[in-house]
């Protein structure tokens, strides 16, 4: 379960204990005001019903959030997704086409554009669940700096990642494969040489969930291809 999920639910949990403790504090209000009588109590009594009747409708409605939350934490769990190739083969070991670009984009008054590694992947869902947001995480050694030294493959002297909101979509359907345009800006132009270089893309999801495949990038510099 991921910290945005926990958040949602102690969320959830806490709206429900205050509404406990409204329901409480009106059954209070009702043992102080009883001993006038008459019609008063029994204005008061109407009111107390009303309320707690909203007041259970709001809670029902919180239980019910919270369940269908929990639900699609279970389903997420169940989830199995696979990498590929752009060629439908598994993208373990293939020798991936990739293109450093020049990105005029990037560029602002005074500054020159910036050069970007770009790649394609497929991620597939085999499983009948929604995938829930992905991570992805590309390891190079020297030959190809990249903007972070690697944090925690001691192999690979960089890395670079893709959060959810890199990714367009970012959350794979049951059953569905999704073709991924990657690209990164890379810290050093100037050190950008076209060649073989061995890889390691790492794809996180669900609840723990890592999947990996070691690549060989075969590169070429490109002409211009954004406006």
């Amino acid at each position: 379960m991921d910290d945005e999920t926990k958040l949602r639910l102690e969320d959830v949990d806490r709206k429900t204990v205050a509404l406990d403790k409204k329901i409480d504090d009106q059954g209070k209000r009702f043992d102080d005001v009883k001993w006038f009588g008459g019609s008063v109590t029994l204005l008061f009594s109407v009111l107390l019903l009303v309320a707690g009747l909203n007041f259970n409708t709001e809670r029902s409605s919180l239980e019910t959030f919270k369940k269908t939350i929990e639900d699609r934490v279970s389903k997420t769990d169940e989830t199995q997704l696979q990498l590929y190739g752009v060629n439908g083969e598994d993208l373990s070991g293939q020798d991936v086409s990739a293109e450093f670009f020049v990105d005029q984009s990037d560029g602002k008054p005074g500054q020159k554009p910036s050069v970007r590694l770009r790649f394609y992947v497929v991620v597939k869902n085999v499983a009948e669940n929604i995938s829930g947001p992905i991570f992805l995480k590309l390891y190079t050694h020297k030959d190809l700096k990249l903007n972070l030294q690697s944090s925690d493959e001691t192999r690979y002297a960089y890395e670079d990642y893709w959060a959810p909101g890199d990714l367009t979509p970012n959350s794979i359907p049951g059953k569905m494969s999704i073709v991924h345009d990657l690209s990164l800006v890379l810290p050093d132009p100037a050190s950008v040489k076209p060649g073989k270089h061995q890889s390691l893309l790492k794809l996180y999801y669900g609840k723990g969930k890592v999947v990996s495949a070691s690549v060989y990038f075969t590169t070429a510099v490109s002409a211009p291809i954004l406006p």
